[in-house]
């Protein structure tokens, strides 16, 4: 060891040394990342991982996620599509409720059955929101 020391050091001053191990440091660690980001391909040395292993990976992750994107929106369009049929009955209940209201309100109490209009309405407008048509009124007899 002293000898191989004693040859490689050989012309050097003391106060250099420092310099030379630094040197040989960052010669070393510049060929390992050379050598990991596939630097030495063409030498038959492809680094950590090839191109071709990188993409692989990188399309079957990609892959996987848009298909459980693809399963998330389904359910989430079902789930639309339910809560969209609960709100057209609840706004079709309302609608019922407010018509037999009115139907039992005296013709002379004008304001009432205006306010009773209203409500009918905007319920209407809510039916349709979910339901995409108006809710056909019912008559009083059917109440």
């Amino acid at each position: 060891m002293t000898i191989a020391k004693d040859m490689l050091t050989e012309g050097i001053k003391r106060e250099h040394m420092p310099s030379v191990g630094r040197f040989f440091w960052r010669m070393a660690l510049l060929l390992f990342v050379t050598y990991a980001i596939g630097g030495f391909a063409v030498l038959g040395m492809p680094g950590f991982a090839s191109e071709t292993e990188v993409s692989k990976y990188v399309d079957a992750s990609v892959k996987e996620i848009k298909e459980k994107t693809q399963q998330t929106a389904e359910k989430v369009s079902d789930m639309q599509t339910a809560l969209d049929e609960v709100l057209a009955e609840l706004y079709m209940r309302k609608i019922r409720e407010t018509v037999r209201q009115r139907c039992k309100t005296p013709v002379d109490e004008y304001q009432e059955r205006e306010r009773l209009n209203g409500q009918i309405e905007e319920y209407q407008k809510r039916y349709r929101k979910y339901a995409g048509e108006r809710y056909p009124l019912p008559a009083c007899g059917e109440l």
